[in-house]
C-alpha cells in the first residue's frame, strides 16, 4: 500500500522543553509539498550540534525533532521534483545546495544563501512545518528533523547516493546477491 500523498504516522524522539529527555511520541509527517521529498530514515547520529539545541546554545523553536545526520530513502516526492524519486538512497544535508546563489555558484562557497541555518525557524520555506503532535506543531531542526522514522526535507536539502556507491549499502533486512 502506497502512502505517497497520504499523513504518515511514525515514531519520533521530541524535545518538549529544553535540557529534558527525549519523549519518544507517535508522530504525523504530513506528504511532501513542490519541491520536497519524504524521506524514511534508516539510521540517523547524535551530533554536538543536537545537544546545543537540547540546551538552547543552538536556538531553535520548541517543541522539536532535533538530528541531521542521517541516510535513508525517498518514500515520496512533491510536485516538480526532478533530482529524486521514490526509492533512492540520500542523506538530507542541514546546508543545502539550491545551485543558484552566489555562495553555490561560488567554488569556495559551501553555505547556500537560501539556508535558513542563521536564523532558524523551525519551519519549511514555505512558512509552515510537515510534523505534528498530540493536536501540536513539531519544529524542523536544521531543516533536516532525523530523530524521527520519517522526515520532509527541501529538495536541495538531501544528497543523493549514487547508485555506484555499490552492494555495500544496505537497507535494513536480508542482503541479495
Amino acid at each position: 500500500m502506497s502512502t505517497a500523498g497520504k499523513v504518515i504516522k511514525c515514531k519520533a524522539a521530541v524535545l518538549w522543553e529544553l535540557n529534558k529527555p527525549f519523549s519518544i511520541e507517535e508522530v504525523e509527517v504530513a506528504p511532501p509539498k513542490a519541491q520536497e521529498v519524504r524521506i524514511k530514515i534508516l539510521a540517523t547520529g547524535i551530533c554536538r550540534s543536537d545537544d546545543h539545541g537540547i540546551s538552547g546554545a543552538l536556538v531553535t523553536p520548541l517543541p522539536v525533532i532535533l538530528g541531521h545526520e542521517a541516510a535513508g530513502i525517498v518514500e515520496s516526492v512533491g510536485e516538480g521534483v526532478t533530482s529524486v524519486q521514490p526509492g533512492d538512497k540520500v542523506i538530507p544535508l542541514f546546508a543545502p545546495q539550491c545551485g543558484e546563489c552566489s555562495s553555490c555558484i561560488n567554488s569556495k562557497g559551501n553555505l547556500c544563501c537560501k539556508s535558513n541555518f542563521g536564523a532558524p525557524s523551525g519551519l519549511m520555506a514555505d512558512g509552515t512545518t510537515r510534523f505534528t503532535c498530540k493536536g501540536k506543531v513539531i519544529h524542523h531542526f536544521l531543516g533536516t528533523s532525523t530523530f524521527t522514522e520519517y522526515t520532509v526535507v527541501h529538495e536541495t536539502a538531501m544528497a543523493k547516493i549514487p547508485a555506484c556507491c555499490g552492494p555495500f549499502w544496505h537497507p535494513p533486512g536480508p542482503v541479495k546477491d
